[in-house]
């Protein structure tokens, strides 16, 4: 079982819940990741 008392963000996103049953979180599309493919968009 995950603990999700001991998460630890690297980037605390804007948008996201913890619940006991599920984690949700809410990004934008193509925001803070750069790859070589991404940079064809």
């Amino acid at each position: 079982m995950l603990d999700t008392v001991k998460l630890k963000w690297t980037r605390e996103p804007e948008n996201y819940s913890i619940r006991p049953d599920r984690i949700e979180i809410t990004t934008e599309p193509h925001t803070g990741y750069t790859t070589k493919e991404n940079d064809k968009l």
